[in-house]
C-alpha cells in the first residue's frame, strides 16, 4: 500500500497510464468563497512523487471533469 499524499485528498477521477506507472489524479477543492477549485496531479510509482501539473497563468480546471493519458502516454 502507498500513499501518495500526506492528508486526504478529495478525488474526483482517476487515470492510470498504460504501463501503469503513474497515476493522473483530478482533485477538487473549495476557495475560499466557496467555489469548487479543481487540479490535476500526477503519481509516479517508481519515484514515489506527487506532482501538481502546471497550468497556464488564469488557466482553471474544472472539478467535474475527468483525465485521460495521451495515445503516447507522455501527457
Amino acid at each position: 500500500i502507498e500513499r501518495p499524499a500526506a492528508g486526504l485528498l478529495n478525488i474526483r477521477h482517476a487515470a492510470w497510464n498504460r504501463a501503469g506507472t503513474r497515476l493522473a489524479v483530478l482533485t477538487a477543492a473549495e476557495t475560499a468563497e466557496g467555489r469548487p477549485v479543481g487540479a490535476v496531479w500526477i503519481y509516479d510509482t517508481a519515484a514515489r512523487t506527487l506532482t501538481e501539473v502546471p497550468r497556464q497563468p488564469g488557466a482553471a480546471v474544472a472539478a467535474t471533469g475527468q483525465v485521460a493519458w495521451t495515445a503516447d502516454d507522455r501527457r
